[in-house]
């Protein structure tokens, strides 16, 4: 494409990235815009032309990670080209079946929503997500329908950790395995966080040879009131296996807050520390209660 004569107005389609089949499909409009820059996803320069550029565009309002430039192949590092295809806008939604290796955690945006198609990810000494910016509020956020092998980043504290103003963020159907000495999901739970249709499952600690170290979700509550947000996460129909702690909720006292959690098994106890908003119901597991 980028050696070919196009003229503006003119449509291309491509057969892959970097080779036809390779899953990287698609369809770039030329445009004459010398503004635009190259960032080899939205836009490519062609080297017929120092005016016009090659446009993606989607038709079906999705995109594939391939279509950034991701391999797919558990080897190479996907996340630059993931990271693009998440700042498209766009839906993304992945190759089922394939293995996807990053070595730098992903970003959010408003309005995000990642399929990961039945496909894994493979943080290498890394977190998925690490979302620690409190100048931003995400809104309407989506992941689901994927794996997670946290088997290669055991130095890493968590595998999710969301320290982030969200609303109406939810996890869905996110399998998460080799979970050692970390935690699996650390978030602050803003305004409608839901986490359901997860499976946990421990790992071997590495440092200390031992299993059952890991925890699989905690959540503690801001300790500053405010009149506009209310904490609120809501954990179902997850199963937490191999875990020293599936679930710990840590809350503030007098918080306009609420916490649920159901439909939910784990070995161990889940451990309630100062959360007197708490609703648990139908759930097969211990509790531990240290509210005061």
């Amino acid at each position: 494409m980028k050696s070919a004569s196009f003229k503006e107005g003119e449509v291309c389609i491509t057969l892959g990235y970097r080779t036809a089949g390779d899953g990287g499909a698609a369809i770039y409009k030329i445009v004459y815009d010398p503004a635009l820059v190259e960032d080899k996803a939205n836009v490519h320069y062609l080297f017929t032309s120092d005016t016009n550029r090659a446009k993606f565009i989607s038709l079906n309002n999705s995109v594939a990670p391939e279509q950034f430039g991701a391999y797919g192949d558990g080897k190479h590092d996907d996340s630059d080209a993931i990271t693009k295809c998440i700042k498209s806008g766009y839906k993304v939604i992945f190759r089922p079946n394939a293995n996807y290796a990053i070595k730098k955690p992903l970003p959010f945006i408003t309005n995000m929503n990642i399929d990961f198609n039945g496909c894994t990810i493979i943080p290498y000494g890394c977190s998925v997500f690490d979302i620690h910016n409190i100048n931003d509020i995400f809104k309407n956020i989506r992941i689901s329908n994927g794996y997670i092998d946290a088997s290669y980043s055991n130095n890493i504290k968590y595998i999710i950790d969301i320290d982030a103003l969200t609303s109406n963020l939810v996890i869905d159907n996110i399998n998460i395995s080799g979970i050692s000495e970390n935690t699996a999901i650390s978030i602050l739970p803003r305004n409608n966080t839901v986490i359901q249709n997860c499976d946990f499952i421990g790992g071997e600690g590495i440092l200390n040879n031992i299993s059952t170290i890991g925890r699989g979700i905690y959540s503690s509550t801001s300790s500053s009131s405010s009149n506009d947000s209310r904490d609120s996460l809501k954990i179902s129909n997850c199963s937490f296996k191999n875990l020293d702690s599936p679930i710990c909720v840590q809350g503030v006292d007098n918080r306009n807050a609420e916490f649920i959690i159901e439909n939910c098994y784990g070995n161990n106890a889940a451990k309630l520390i100062q959360s007197n908003f708490i609703t648990i119901r139908d759930c097969i597991g211990k509790i531990e209660n240290n509210t005061s």
